[in-house]
């Protein structure tokens, strides 16, 4: 019996390790070495740019006598959004904005299909807006260039949609790695955010991309002589510093700092797609939107320039400053009172300046951003501890180094991730328990108080559910927004009984929605209702049923399915969340068949899905 058990795990073994599954492993190692590239590329890309909008020459200070200082501040992010807006109306729209949520939906709804176009106008595009003086980071970006990279290879390939998924995975490895000299981070990164499985035949293509990516990384740089630390900044690719746990309680405050994290995480999601909605609904040409973003951000610059002497804290990544700070080299500048409060105010400030850039529609990462919120917000944190607490407290920089990662947990909810990221970039191990506690802290606060990370939400308003499980069913990554008939026929309470049945003879629908004289849903009607015949002058109003279940736009189709199965109705009315009177739409048994029609002719211009077999089931579902 052990030996049969045994030769049947070595037959699932060699299926595993087959000469195919070898070969696939030498291409996600080659997307690995690509993502690579893509990643120094954009590296020195950006710096191109910034010595071209004279953002390298140092104009964001006023140590600079520069006649044109003011209007540089002012116009330089303008003129950069305006190139971006341009690039990204006639190249390629979804290049625009922070890059994961449009691999994340890829991955869900088609098959891992990515324009490649977009890998290089997205990298052009980021250049630009962080060239420019745009706040934002180049992370998101890399990782859709990477995951670009291990699409197209998927479908030059013509391999699987699995297979396809699993490349733009491994692409996406390649690009964190190469940008953060963080390999194990690397491979956490797509498992936690994109393909939500940990399996064995993912996992090592993953690990194999994101070693040879940082082996790549490594030979280039030191081909070009660029040594190890420019991924960090000018100071250093490592914290120079040593992490310091001076107390027990200690351990408390962190806690607290988590919490703070979680709620500083979530007012940034909320500011983000606050201003995207906001510049959305401006009735102008979309690729004005981004060049208005840039003039706003270069007046929050300018301010910040009159106030600290320094523009460039909220004008492009950010990095310096933050090893500046590690460093001690703000210490020597400002007073503590004084370093607290310049902190307190680079939270809101570099939080706006984020949202703005890429809510007008700039090109450019949000994790970037997140390390800098948490950096401000643990620096200031510590600080204040530091002047009230009646125990020993740890240098500020210590909580700044923990409040990095747990605001980009609370932001993204990538937790593991955001721990092992910044312990690979600070490279010391007395900072993990702290850093452990308050991650997941800001991790389970900001998902208890805020369903949605700063990835997903974006998907959501596009109608799209992340599901947990790369197989997942149309159900689960389809909303009932996305679902629904947003013109149903509606008939009012008023309305005849006589008139009603005229009205719909000519109907194929069975159920209708009815609304009152205010427009707002009271009920639903059936042709099941007619069946008795009715008093004269009785009414819609009369024979409706009152007791109906009702779904938001946002929930998934599974719910609504299961609704439709339970409750005895062939309608679903789809509600606003605020306003559960005001009607949006209506799903039916024949609307959730047209969602799956429509998923799968997604799915086959994504995948090649054989058309003779596209073509036996639109055959099927017109029988």
């Amino acid at each position: 019996m052990v030996l049969r058990s045994i030769g049947s795990r070595l037959k699932r073994m060699s299926r595993t390790f087959s000469p195919d599954y070898m070969f696939f492993n030498v291409i996600a190692a080659v997307v690995g070495i690509l993502a690579a590239f893509a990643a120094i590329a954009l590296f020195y890309l950006i710096d191109f740019f910034r010595e071209v909008f004279l953002v390298e020459g140092g104009y964001g200070t006023l140590d600079n006598p520069f006649p044109l200082l003011i209007p540089l501040v002012l116009l330089a992010p303008a003129v950069g959004g305006l190139l971006v807006g341009l690039l990204v109306r006639f190249a390629a729209r979804e290049a625009k904005g922070h890059g994961v949520p449009e691999v994340m939906e890829s991955v869900a709804v088609r098959g891992g299909k990515i324009r490649p176009r977009v890998v290089w106008v997205k990298g052009l595009a980021t250049a630009l807006t962080i060239g420019s003086g745009g706040s934002t980071g180049r992370e998101g970006p890399i990782v859709l260039m990477g995951s670009g990279i291990g699409s197209w290879i998927g479908q030059k390939l013509k391999l699987t949609p699995y297979q396809t998924k699993v490349l733009v995975s491994c692409g996406a490895a390649g690009g964190i790695s190469a940008t953060f000299n963080t390999p194990i981070a690397a491979v956490f990164f797509p498992i936690e955010l994109i393909l939500g499985e940990f399996k064995t035949r993912s996992f090592i293509p993953i690990v194999i991309s994101s070693v040879f990516s940082n082996i790549a990384r490594r030979s280039i740089l030191g081909i070009l002589g660029s040594g190890e630390d420019y991924v960090f900044g000018a100071a250093g690719g490592t914290i120079p510093r040593v992490f310091e746990l001076e107390s027990i309680w200690e351990y408390g405050l962190y806690i607290l700092l988590g919490v703070l994290s979680a709620l500083v995480a979530i007012m940034f999601i909320r500011t983000l797609y606050s201003l995207e909605n906001l510049f959305e609904r401006m009735r102008i040409p979309s690729f004005v939107k981004p060049a208005i973003g840039g003039l706003l951000v270069g007046t929050l610059g300018l301010v910040l320039l009159f106030v600290t002497g320094e523009s460039t804290y909220i004008m492009g990544i950010g990095y310096d400053h933050l090893n500046d700070f590690m460093d001690g080299a703000w210490g020597e500048t400002y007073s503590i009172w004084a370093l607290f409060l310049l902190l307190s105010a680079l939270v809101l400030t570099k939080m706006l300046a984020t949202s703005v850039t890429l809510g007008s529609g700039g090109s450019g990462g949000v994790f970037a951003p997140s390390l800098f919120l948490g950096a401000v917000l643990g620096g200031a944190f510590g600080l204040l501890a530091d002047q009230l607490m009646p125990f020993d407290v740890g240098p500020a920089y210590c909580y700044a180094l923990v409040g990095m990662s747990a605001v980009f947990a609370g932001a993204s909810r990538a937790a593991i991730t955001a721990m092992i990221i910044i312990f690979e970039m600070t490279g010391t191990y007395e900072i993990i328990l702290p850093l452990m506690l308050a991650t997941v802290v800001s991790d389970g606060i900001g998902a208890f108080l805020f369903r949605d990370s700063i990835y997903t939400m974006q998907l959501r308003f596009k109608g799209v559910k992340v599901s947990p499980s790369m197989a997942a069913d149309v159900l689960d990554v389809r909303s009932a927004g996305w679902t629904m008939d947003d013109a149903p026929f509606k008939v009012g309470d008023n309305m005849g009984i006589d008139e009603f049945e005229r009205l719909i003879s000519s109907s194929e629908q069975n159920c209708f929605p009815v609304i009152d004289g205010h427009e707002r849903l009271v009920g639903l009607i059936g042709r099941d209702m007619l069946r008795v015949p009715g008093k004269k002058g009785e009414t819609v109003g009369d024979r409706m049923r009152t007791d109906i279940r009702t779904v938001y736009p946002g929930e998934s189709l599974k719910l609504a399915v299961s609704l439709l199965s339970e409750s005895g109705q062939s309608l679903i009315p789809v509600v606003d969340p605020s306003d559960r009177g005001k009607l949006l739409g209506t799903i039916t048994e024949k609307d959730v068949v047209s969602a799956y029609r429509r998923n799968l002719e997604e799915f086959r211009e994504s995948n090649g899905l054989p058309g003779a077999l596209f073509r036996l089931f639109r055959r099927g579902e017109r029988k």
